[in-house]
């Protein structure tokens, strides 16, 4: 029988803790050695969410567990399972279930007993409200940035992301050639051909208002702090008949005066 040891880090706390999946598991296995445990074996999720159960590593683990493989799962901290508590409660259930004891290296865990089963609740609850925290700051950070005319996602074609602000790289010619050749009438084909820039991509830099110094945010466009690529003047002759809901006559007569009876 197999004992587990499960480890778990997310991008934000890998950057903002320190945490490791390496010093996740030498605690791991130390814990092991103290409590007689036998050899550890090691399943990782490295830099992925705890908000649900959608991880490779973690059906890994399970799948070990239903097949009766586990005896013991050990885990540096009952988040690092989850941080829902349903998915937690969930977890136990199907430990208890198999004959599998869980053991955690930072809470003391004895889940046959009422309080042990309270503890483990209320440690659970915990780890969704820091999750639930962690996402409100996360949407509060992100509402400042966008009033503060800052971009917050990826940087598109044409531009780098220095010191928290959008700068033009050397991409931002092509950009701009490719709103010059759309305002001359020219399909993306086109303009994938001159410029080298893939056909989806350049339909997506001409849909993107950030070239015009917006930033995006929950679906709305905002005015921006970074430079603009191209003027309002060239955006709209970019766009120039490409409006959506406005479609371009297909009679060859449109447009034209006529003279003279009919």
């Amino acid at each position: 029988m197999l004992t587990l040891a499960y480890c778990r880090v997310s991008m934000e706390e890998q950057a903002e803790e320190g945490f490791s999946i390496e010093g996740q598991t030498d605690k791991l296995r130390a814990y092991a050695t103290l409590h007689d445990l036998g050899q550890i074996t090691v399943i990782t999720d490295p830099v992925v969410s705890g908000k649900n159960m959608l991880r490779s590593g973690l059906q890994q683990l399970l799948a070990a567990v239903e097949a009766g493989h586990a005896s013991h799962v050990v885990v540096w901290k009952l988040d690092r399972l989850s941080r829902n508590l349903g998915d937690l409660l969930e977890l136990r259930d199907k430990f208890e279930k198999h004959g599998v004891t869980l053991h955690s290296v930072c809470e003391n865990l004895d889940l046959s007993t009422p309080a042990g089963r309270w503890f483990f609740s209320m440690m659970g609850g915990q780890a969704e409200y820091y999750r639930d925290a962690l996402a409100e700051n996360v949407r509060m950070g992100h509402d400042r940035a966008v009033k503060e005319g800052r971009w917050i996602n990826r940087p598109k074609t044409g531009y780098d992301i220095i010191d928290g602000l959008l700068v033009p790289n050397v991409e931002a010619t092509l950009v701009i050639e490719c709103f010059r050749l759309r305002a001359e009438g020219h399909s993306y084909r086109t303009i994938e051909e001159r410029t080298g820039i893939r056909y989806s991509t350049v339909k997506s830099i001409l849909d993107s208002r950030i070239y015009r110094g917006e930033v995006l945010h929950r679906t709305k466009w905002h005015p921006g702090v970074h430079e603009p690529l191209v003027s309002e003047e060239e955006w709209q002759a970019a766009h120039r008949g490409t409006a959506k809901g406005v479609r371009r006559s297909h009679d060859p007569l449109s447009g034209r005066v006529m003279c003279g009876p009919l």
